[in-house]
């Protein structure tokens, strides 16, 4: 099902950054929506642990521990969200022309929780940038965290099953708040979820 707040109504779209937790398919998604609108895609994580020396975002949570790796993912938010034009956004439709510059950005599982990336997300917001958050089931996230290949660290001593709980649960407000579009792919597929998508952000 996808939702969208009342708070969304900007008449054009600089960019889109998409939340939720880990394993939800912020990369895999906006990666495949990035190709279908010809915008320029990014991955906030891996882009953050590229700048601090690190092959993978689980290497550089390792290293530097949660607060300095979020102070981490928020340097590399203000400088992907700064490379961006400031001139106003085209109005002639979602895909790309020439001379025209758009962004999909996935971000981390935890930078909306971090205050100063919150207020940075806020900002641009404000600015024409669209949030959108995947949402999906607890038996469908455990499903893909058991199977995926991705370096994903324990962010707490909890059992990967209660850790989950509690991350769903402490994360979910921060998502609402800055949420312009709402999307529960626990039955799509990453191609199904952009068709549904395109519609909404089109209209």
């Amino acid at each position: 099902m996808v939702e969208s707040s009342p708070q969304c109504a900007q008449p054009a779209i600089r960019g889109l950054l998409i939340q939720g937790l880990r394993a939800s398919g912020k990369t895999t998604l906006g990666a495949l929506l990035a190709v279908r609108l010809g915008w320029d895609f990014a991955d906030l994580d891996q882009v953050a642990a590229t700048r601090v020396g690190c092959e993978s975002a689980g290497a550089a949570l390792r290293l530097l521990g949660e607060p300095a790796w979020r102070e981490a993912e928020d340097a590399a938010l203000e400088g992907l969200l700064g490379e961006m034009p400031h001139a106003p956004a085209p109005s002639g439709g979602l895909r790309c022309g020439a001379g025209d510059a758009r962004r999909v950005i996935a971000l981390g599982g935890g930078t909306p929780t971090h205050p100063r990336a919150a207020a940075r997300l806020q900002s641009a917001r404000a600015a024409g940038w669209r949030i959108i958050w995947l949402e999906c089931s607890l038996d469908v996230l455990r499903q893909r965290l058991r199977s995926s290949p991705v370096d994903r660290p324990a962010l707490t001593p909890m059992p990967i099953d209660e850790e989950l709980v509690y991350l769903h649960r402490s994360r979910g407000p921060h998502y609402l708040r800055l949420a312009d579009l709402r999307l529960d792919v626990s039955a799509l597929t990453p191609e199904a979820a952009v068709e549904a998508l395109l519609p909404l952000l089109e209209g």
